[in-house]
């Protein structure tokens, strides 16, 4: 029973006066909203294989979100490389100068697709009722990241949301 069991995550918690959540994929469904921004994408492309262009959005995002979160490239541009890397990857004609509009397509699918798993507003009202101070730390583009809280309906239930970049950092929160 999910009621009993998040009381007794409370109850064990002991001197522990605040809990700290990463984002993506623990408490919104990374998946979900990935699938979503590439079903927008590829409508524009349908001859394309889902699968193969999962692999290559994969493939992209490794190559360059990293380069992001170390500062070597802005948002906007590692979104533009990612997306050029995607259509040179699946030989998508992608005229030169408008990546940043193709992520577009994407990004709305990803924001439509944005949504917390089923366990999160008890998990963090049974923490909450247990007087604990909440928070999120991310290593997320910092408005992005308030922006997936707010359509998850979770902004009141944080006391605190920092994104690296809020404390002068890029790159992955190390705690």
């Amino acid at each position: 029973d999910l009621k009993r069991h998040n009381r007794d995550v409370v109850d064990d918690l002991g001197s522990c006066d605040a809990v700290l959540f990463d984002l993506d994929d623990t408490l919104l469904d990374g998946e979900v909203a990935w699938q979503a921004g590439l079903a927008r994408l590829l409508a524009r492309c349908p001859a394309i294989e889902p699968a193969k262009a999962r692999s290559a959005w994969d493939t992209a995002f490794q190559q360059y979100f990293p380069r992001f979160l170390s500062g070597e490239l802005t948002y906007s541009e590692h979104q533009a490389a990612r997306m050029r890397s995607w259509a040179d990857l699946l030989s998508v004609a992608m005229p030169a100068g408008t990546e940043l509009d193709w992520f577009g397509y994407y990004l709305a699918g990803y924001q439509a697709g944005w949504i917390a798993y089923p366990d999160v507003a008890p998990c963090l009202a049974a923490l909450a009722g247990g007087g604990l101070r909440l928070g999120v730390i991310t290593n997320g583009d910092s408005i992005q990241q308030r922006d997936k809280i707010a359509a998850l309906a979770l902004t009141d239930m944080f006391d605190v949301v920092v994104a690296a970049a809020d404390i002068g950092e890029i790159g992955r929160a190390h705690v």
